[in-house]
């Protein structure tokens, strides 16, 4: 590699960088929002089931929360 090319290879690199860093200081939270949305989506059935399993008192369980609901829509 002559002398030309490697500094070539050198200003690109640091452009490429300098754009990355730009890029993903705009827009990487995004991409991160738009990537995970698809798994929260397929996942929430079950983080849905184990944070109304886990808001239960001890020792009642789902059927307690079953009667406290079926009374809260007699209610409404």
């Amino acid at each position: 590699m002559s002398r030309g090319t490697g500094r070539l290879i050198k200003s690109v690199k640091q452009f490429a960088d300098l754009q990355y860093k730009l890029f993903t200081a705009r827009y990487g939270q995004q991409l991160i929002d738009i990537f995970e949305f698809p798994i929260e989506l397929v996942l929430s059935p079950f983080t849905l089931a184990f944070d109304i399993v886990g808001s239960a008192p001890r020792g009642f369980g789902v059927p307690e929360l079953v009667s406290k609901l079926s009374y809260a829509s007699i209610f409404v």
